[in-house]
């Protein structure tokens, strides 16, 4: 007969253990992988949450004022007491925001960090900072443009789209001053945006870093593209190759799907992976 153990107690051998933390160890491989894709889809899910809402706040701000925010100034045709703000600020009252609308303007640095402004895949969204991981057309938010002057189609023109809040340099406040650093200029013919870079800033040197030029910063960190809020409040993920595809224009004019679907008027034929 084999000796017994200990106080005749069932118990595990050296080996024994060690062939179970190895199940544990490869059960752990496998689950991790799996862990942070759900967990990345979940961040994905929350950003074009935070989008969709911002695109119906944008709408029911020019339902009300006739016109999209403006980028920096008064509503048009108001004044004081109305703010003189910039485009995030003036849609506080549609996100639920109004007690903090009706306060004095503060510093960028001084507003409070709203989680709806910052995308949880964004890694350099601070979790304290009042920064803005989504950027907005500066074809529309100027304060006069109307959604019935969007003659490409709502759902083919971009009101949001999204950016890395702080790559260093010119960090993205969502508040009121910061104007600049939230809009995207115009984008070039063959303008397209940045995919998944690097949190380290972008140079001739470094070219796969984060952008931090203003009006220039379109940028990703999610691994199938970029999410864009269009003007009839949907989202969509743009991937790099849709984004890239020409788009013909009237004229024979050759642009990019991406910088044909910040022009709300311009009569784009999008390509076939839009």
């Amino acid at each position: 007969m084999p000796p017994s153990r200990r106080n005749g107690r069932p118990g595990f051998t050296l080996v024994e253990a060690l062939v179970v933390l190895g199940i544990i160890g490869v059960l752990l491989a496998l689950l991790l992988p799996a862990l942070q894709l759900v967990r990345g889809r979940a961040g994905g899910a929350e950003c074009a949450h935070n989008l969709r809402q911002l695109a119906l706040a944008a709408n029911h701000a020019e339902t009300d004022h006739h016109s999209f925010p403006p980028a920096f100034y008064f509503w048009p045709g108001e004044g004081p007491p109305a703010p003189l703000a910039g485009p995030l600020w003036h849609l506080l009252p549609y996100l639920e925001q109004s007690p903090l609308y009706g306060q004095p303007l503060v510093a960028d640095r001084a507003a409070p960090r709203l989680r709806l402004f910052q995308c949880p895949a964004d890694p350099t969204a601070s979790s304290g900072g009042p920064t803005s991981s989504y950027i907005l057309n500066e074809y529309l938010f100027n304060g006069f443009i109307q959604a019935k002057e969007i003659t490409d189609g709502a759902s083919n023109t971009a009101l949001f789209t999204e950016t890395y809040a702080n790559c260093g340099s010119n960090p993205v406040y969502w508040s009121n001053s910061s104007a600049t650093s939230l809009l995207l200029y115009g984008p070039e013919d063959g303008a397209t945006f940045r995919a998944s870079p690097s949190t380290s800033v972008h140079s001739a040197t470094n070219p796969g870093g984060c952008s931090t030029t203003i009006g220039d910063n379109a940028q990703s960190a999610h691994a199938g593209g970029i999410m864009m809020a269009m003007a009839d409040g949907s989202v969509r993920m743009v991937s790099k190759a849709g984004a890239d595809q020409p788009a013909s224009v009237r004229g024979g004019r050759m642009v990019t799907n991406w910088a044909a679907a910040f022009t709300p008027k311009s009569g784009e034929v999008f390509g076939p992976d839009w």
